[in-house]
Order: C-alpha cells, then sequence, then structure tokens
C-alpha cells in the first residue's frame, strides 16, 4: 500500500491515485485495521493535494481510527496525524489541527522516528507562519529541513524549501525567499512534478508581486497556468486567472482584469466549480466600484455577451447545487451583483434575490 503512496504522489497521479484506491477501499468495506487505515491515509492526503480538504479531513480521521485501534501510542499514527494536522490546516481549522501535529511529533521523538519528526516539525513550521509567528516558523521549519538532509529525503526537503521560502517572503527577506524557491524548483522540476512546479510558480509571482516586478510575476502566472492546465487542474487553472485579474486591478488595467475573470468564470462554469465562481463573481462586482465613475457604465459588448451567457448556466449549476451554500449566502450575493454590476444582462437572465 505504501508503494503504491509513494509512486503517486511522488508523480503527481492525484485524480488516478484517487480511483486506484477507491476500488481498493471498497474491496475492503467490511475491513479494519491498520490495512484499511493506510488506505484511507493514502486517499485523504490525495484529496487533500486535490485541494478538496473537507473530503481529505474525512478520510483521514478515518484513518487515525483505523490504525489507532485501542493503542494511542501506535508509531504507525505519526504520518496519518501529521496528514490531518495538513488537512484541518488547509480547511482553516487552525485549534485542532495544531494538536494533532504536536500529538504526531510527540510520538516521533518518543519512538526516535526522525523521519516522522522531520514531517511534523515541518507543518508545525507551516502552521507558525499561518499564525503569524514567524520566528517559530522558521525554527520549526528550520529544523525539519535538517532531519530530511540526515535521513536523505530530498523530496521533504523541497516542502521545508518552500515553506521557508514563504516565511521568508513574510519577513520581508525577498533575496532568501527566491533562493529557497528555487531550491524547490530544482527539486521538482528533477522529479517532473508538474503539480509542484506550478505551485512554486505562483509563490514566485508572489514574490515579483512584493517587490513590484510586475512583468515578471505576469511572466510566472502564465506558466503556472500553462502547467495547471497540462495536468487539467481545473481548480489551479481558475486560480491562476483570479490572481492575475487581481494584479491587472492593482495595475488599473481593469480591461484585462475583465478579461481574466471571464476566463476564469468560463472554466468554473464549465467544471461546476461553484464556490469558485461565487468568489469570481463577487470580485468582479468590486472591481467595478473600484474602477473611476466615468469607466462604470462604458459598454464591452463582446465581454458582456459572454458574462451573460455564463451566468445563465451559472444560475442553473447553482439551483442544480443549492443545498451546498449557505441558506443566506445567494439572496445577498444576488443583492450584491443587481446592484453593482453594469450588465443589463444580469438583471434580465441572471440571479434573483
Amino acid at each position: 500500500a505504501y508503494t503504491i503512496f509513494h509512486y503517486y504522489d511522488m508523480t503527481g497521479q492525484y485524480k488516478t491515485a484517487v480511483s486506484h484506491l477507491q476500488e481498493k477501499a471498497a474491496g475492503m468495506i467490511t475491513a479494519r485495521g491498520i490495512l484499511l487505515g493506510i488506505i484511507l491515509l493514502a486517499q485523504g492526503w490525495f484529496q487533500k493535494q486535490l485541494r478538496r480538504s473537507g473530503r481529505a479531513v474525512y478520510l483521514l480521521q478515518a484513518a487515525v481510527k483505523n490504525i489507532t485501534a485501542g493503542q494511542s501510542d501506535n508509531p504507525a499514527l505519526i504520518l496519518p496525524l501529521a496528514y490531518l494536522g495538513a488537512a484541518l490546516q488547509a480547511a482553516g481549522e487552525y485549534e485542532e489541527a495544531e494538536q494533532h501535529i504536536r500529538r504526531s511529533l510527540a510520538l516521533a521523538q518518543a519512538h526516535g522516528d526522525w523521519f516522522g519528526a522531520s514531517l511534523a516539525l515541518n507543518a508545525a513550521g507551516k502552521m507558525a507562519w499561518l499564525q503569524g509567528n514567524l520566528p517559530a516558523a522558521k525554527q520549526h521549519l528550520s529544523q525539519s529541513l535538517s532531519l530530511k538532509q540526515i535521513v536523505g529525503d530530498v523530496w521533504g526537503m523541497a516542502y521545508c524549501y518552500q515553506n521557508l521560502g514563504d516565511v521568508a517572503v513574510s519577513s520581508g527577506h525577498y533575496a532568501e525567499a527566491r533562493l529557497q524557491y528555487e531550491a524547490a524548483q530544482t527539486v521538482w522540476a528533477q522529479a517532473h512534478h508538474t503539480g509542484r512546479l506550478a505551485d512554486v510558480r505562483e509563490r514566485l509571482a508572489y514574490l515579483a508581486q512584493q517587490q513590484d516586478d510586475w512583468q515578471t510575476a505576469v511572466a510566472h502566472l502564465e506558466r503556472a497556468h500553462h502547467l495547471y492546465a497540462a495536468m487539467e487542474d481545473n481548480v489551479g487553472v481558475v486560480n491562476v486567472y483570479i490572481r492575475l485579474a487581481q494584479l491587472m486591478r492593482q495595475l488599473a488595467a481593469y480591461d484585462e482584469a475583465y478579461r481574466y475573470y471571464t476566463a476564469g468564470l468560463r472554466t468554473a462554469v464549465a467544471h461546476q466549480l461553484t464556490p469558485k465562481a461565487i468568489e469570481i463573481l463577487t470580485s468582479f462586482a468590486h472591481m467595478q466600484l473600484e474602477k473611476p465613475y466615468h469607466q462604470r457604465h462604458t459598454a464591452n459588448s463582446q465581454a458582456d455577451e459572454a458574462i451573460e451567457a455564463l451566468l445563465a448556466q451559472f444560475s442553473q449549476i447553482v439551483q442544480n447545487r443549492a443545498a451546498i451554500l449557505p441558506p443566506d449566502e445567494l439572496p445577498i450575493l444576488a443583492r450584491e451583483l443587481l446592484l453593482r454590476f453594469p450588465i443589463p444582462a444580469i438583471r434580465q437572465e441572471g440571479m434573483k434575490p
């Protein structure tokens, strides 16, 4: 099971892995214990890599339950607890995430597991960064990197480089951040890991943006878009469109921002990424208020027609999937769109409060 896990993880074939592992789990429907726990662990990790935090947390919690089997000090829990903590981080559940990460680290230290300790310390470092504790973040990540160098975990070192780069950016140490990101990029390039390469390109774009190097930022984001598209990571594609639109808004290049928002909305609607579609529409509405007054009512008929067609599709998708939305979210969004969008099509065909 671990061989399959590492193969798919190192090649970035997350969707294939999820499909394969679902078949494995289906054949073990009545099974319990560590083997099922490992299958659930792998499923949960790949769901996290696919940005499906809710599913990842559910599966990793089940993995921990199966692997524990009444033994809370079982060293086999080191990895699943660290992964569960990482999934909860991604879901924004920081307090619970920190509890699992600490438990993973304590088990690793108690059993002399350097690899497990390096994993937990990396997660602890990212946790500290998310909470704004930059000195603690750097300390944990540096300790993790040292352990990974000792055990020869080159793959894990790349994650440390990325996280240390994030800490350096937050600290305003841009030269250090570039070195860390480029070190991670070298590892991902040697492994031909498309997803991780795209991810580090997004980080390099943000770094360039902090230094007002807009041309370099756009170049990195366009490369990230190409990589995400190649691996059919539609969420990644949409995220890059949003980033490009936001960057254009900072430059007051509203026509370009409009174009990126439209492209992102088209992708979100085509793949039924409802939360992303809502994010784009709301961001676009706010952009209208940023524009000088005389520009707010300037028509762009071609773009308006595209938005009109997409809104018709999006409205139907939201109706079909309304159960996943908080009860008050859609009416509030609809009122905001009706008030702020300068596109007549929304009033005629769009969502009504």
